[in-house]
């Protein structure tokens, strides 16, 4: 089973239906990685559960 049925629900004939795909983020990590890089200022507690190194 390819990751589109998993994560979307479709087939791969299915969804190049649409066009051509594309990777949007290799992985949840590094979406959120770039997210909190690019948004240091959020505020809220600091508990030490997360590093990013």
């Amino acid at each position: 089973m390819r990751n589109c049925e998993i994560g979307l629900g479709m087939k791969l004939d299915e969804l190049q239906k649409y066009g051509e795909a594309i990777v949007i983020s290799s992985d949840a990590f590094a979406t959120l990685r770039d997210y909190l890089s690019e948004h240091e200022g959020l505020g809220g507690p600091v508990d030490d559960r997360l590093e990013i190194v």
